[in-house]
């Protein structure tokens, strides 16, 4: 059901390096909210963000938003310990100072939001730039407001993060292998990761291999070329991981083979039973 249009809601939804937040609440003309963000840079290294929220005009259902780093961010500490920047106290900064730094560390960290009566923004009026910063030593971090969960209905202001495809460095704990010969690992922090590839190699006539010993063949100009591919692709098999294979000896087969050698044996073993006793004989003739 659609709630009743109301100027005193906020729902805001906001992409943050692929994070979705969504964030709502019941406010007056002059009310303030924040909210805290955590995003990762290229190298790993988490950073806390604050985006400020205040209603600034109900008559234009106007909003205004502010994004910052939190006060004991590496970045903002860094910044306020620059001799450069002229910070008289950088371990008991001013609210002043603390602007002065978001402001030279993030670009286009504010902006306007306007609504319609029916509660979904006016897209034509809003001014939601994307923001972008650099923390020292990663690659540079676009952070872009998305609008489609963006609406003004009368509810309780909330925040809740949707979607997060940022994470922190992790080690490599273990692996594991796929069907298809992915060779994924597992790592400290949660992700799971392709790390390599396994193949597998088909011969026109297997038959044909070169015999090495210990279950091991070789190419040999019977076997036909070596042609090596992905596992499951044409007539290849999969991997299966984690698996002993059984014998695949008939046993049928075998104890038949058993026997018929046993008896051959046997057989042998007669004759020369019988050529001694003949023998025997012979000698005894001769006496």
């Amino acid at each position: 059901m659609v709630p009743q249009p109301s100027k005193n809601m906020l729902e805001f939804a906001a992409t943050v390096n692929g994070e979705t937040f969504k964030i709502s609440g019941a406010v007056s003309e002059g009310a303030k909210h924040a909210t805290n963000i955590i995003i990762y840079d290229s190298l790993g290294s988490k950073h806390g963000l604050v985006t400020s929220w205040e209603h600034t005009n109900s008559e234009t259902m106007e909003w205004g938003y502010k994004v910052s780093y939190s006060d004991d961010d590496v970045e903002v500490v860094r910044w306020l310990k620059d001799p450069a920047n002229n910070i008289k106290k950088p371990e008991e900064p001013t609210k002043e100072d603390l602007e002065r730094a978001n402001d030279a560390l993030i670009t286009n960290r504010e902006g306007k939001m306007y609504f319609f009566k029916n509660g979904k923004i006016d897209e034509g009026r809003s001014f939601i730039p994307q923001l972008s910063m650099t923390p020292r030593g990663s690659n540079p971090i676009s952070i872009s407001l998305t609008t489609g969960l963006i609406t003004q209905f009368d509810s309780d202001f909330s925040t809740k993060a949707e979607y997060q495809d940022g994470y922190e460095m992790g080690l490599l704990e273990q692996i594991y292998f796929e069907e298809d010969g992915i060779i994924r690992g597992v790592f400290s922090n949660g992700q799971k990761q392709p790390i390599g590839q396994m193949a597998l190699t088909t011969f026109n006539n297997p038959a044909g291999l070169e015999k090495n010993g210990k279950n091991l063949y070789s190419y040999a100009p019977n076997s036909g070329q070596p042609v090596v591919g992905k596992p499951g692709m044409m007539d290849r098999g999969v991997i299966v991981a984690a698996s002993l294979e059984m014998s695949n000896v008939d046993i049928s087969e075998e104890f038949t083979n058993m026997i018929i050698t046993q008896r051959a044996f046997q057989a042998n073993s007669r004759v020369i039973t019988t050529s001694d006793e003949m023998l025997q004989e012979v000698v005894n003739l001769k006496r």
